[in-house]
């Protein structure tokens, strides 16, 4: 299955809408994958309305909070096979995500200065993107965890791009390579 989440045309977005908010939100308050999604709590009920009946059927909606906020996808980074979640996750929360999720997605902790994880890791089923200054031991783990190829990336001498990133779902390392430095130029 595929859920596309898309912009309002321009001559809508200036009413309140229940699409208009769950793009603005998808990436800050939620996290999705093809095996799992992940939505805050305490939020505006429209933009879970978005996600309940369409993915309910088919994978686990976990409600939740990472360390202690609602900033759910600024603050994670996962694929089909895991998540990765920062170090100072409560353990009510990680036991949370644990007993919620599939049993084959792998839930990690990561102990990194860089903490906002879904700003430093852009990633898919294949390839992850990080910034440059994460841990050699963070890299390792986000290869083991998520089953992926990493690469450390600036692009045009911007050290936050990871943030800006959107990687294709089908998107493998060598045609990241070459699309980046299409980019670059």
């Amino acid at each position: 299955f595929f859920l596309m989440m898309r912009r309002p045309p321009r001559s809508t977005q200036s009413r309140s809408s229940a699409a208009s908010d769950v793009y603005k939100r998808q990436g800050v308050f939620a996290k999705l994958t093809n095996t799992y999604c992940l939505v805050s709590y305490g939020g505006n009920e429209s933009f879970y309305s978005a996600f309940e009946p369409e993915l309910g059927p088919y994978i686990p909606v976990v409600h939740t909070t990472i360390a202690n906020t609602r900033l759910i996808g600024r603050l994670v980074a996962g694929n089909k096979r895991g998540l990765i979640v920062p170090g100072n996750t409560p353990d009510v929360e990680f036991k949370n995500l644990r007993n919620s999720l599939p049993e084959e997605v792998v839930v990690r902790r990561v102990d990194e200065r860089l903490s906002a994880l879904g700003n430093c890791i852009a990633c898919n089923d294949y390839v992850a993107l990080v910034h440059n200054d994460l841990d050699k031991e963070t890299e390792e783990i986000i290869a083991d965890t998520l089953g992926v190829e990493v690469f450390r990336s600036n692009i045009s001498n911007n050290m936050l791009a990871v943030s800006y990133t959107h990687l294709r779902a089908h998107e493998t390392g060598r045609n990241l390579v070459c699309r980046l430095l299409l980019e670059k130029k």
